[in-house]
């Protein structure tokens, strides 16, 4: 009975790591969107020099 609780306690711990691993890629790549927009919007908040 423990034993394959342990099995399945291991599997679901692969499993999440599976999981979080893509989810991980997702956020990393929500965060440099969202960087590129937050300094996008700086560069259109600044005053237009030069033109």
């Amino acid at each position: 009975m423990m034993n394959s609780l342990l099995t399945y306690a291991l599997l679901f711990l692969a499993v999440l790591m599976m999981m979080s691993i893509p989810s991980a890629f997702v956020v990393m790549a929500a965060a440099i969107q969202s960087a590129r927009l937050s300094r996008a919007e700086e560069n259109a908040c600044q005053p237009l020099q030069g033109r």
